[in-house]
């Protein structure tokens, strides 16, 4: 039987993985205003940017192939693999490296 805890657990691990990434870079960035003097943007302007990215349409020339239409997923993909993976630690440490690798080359 499942228990209160045990839900409350696998919720706050999944709220802390999908606004972890945007309320920390937005403090980061935030603090980095700051120590220069400036105002800075808002905590939540990395999440306001991502959702803007993803509602545009994406520019394609007539002659690319599938590999540069599809790199982008694929780099998010393997973002998405590799924040799941430090976030729930569900596989072996020495994978991360793996997979900032294939972010690269998918970048690349």
């Amino acid at each position: 039987m499942v228990t209160t805890t045990v839900v409350l657990d696998i919720l706050i691990q999944t709220l802390s993985f999908l606004l972890l990434p945007f309320l920390c870079g937005g403090v980061l960035q935030k603090i980095r205003a700051y120590s220069q003097g400036r105002r800075g943007a808002p905590v939540l302007q990395i999440f306001y940017d991502t959702v803007r990215m993803i509602k545009k349409y994406p520019v394609d020339g007539p002659f690319s192939g599938f590999f540069s239409e599809s790199s982008a997923i694929f780099a998010a993909t393997f973002g998405l693999v590799l924040w799941s993976l430090v976030s729930f630690e569900w596989a072996s440490l020495l994978f991360i490296p793996f997979l900032i690798g294939m972010i690269r080359f998918a970048t690349v």
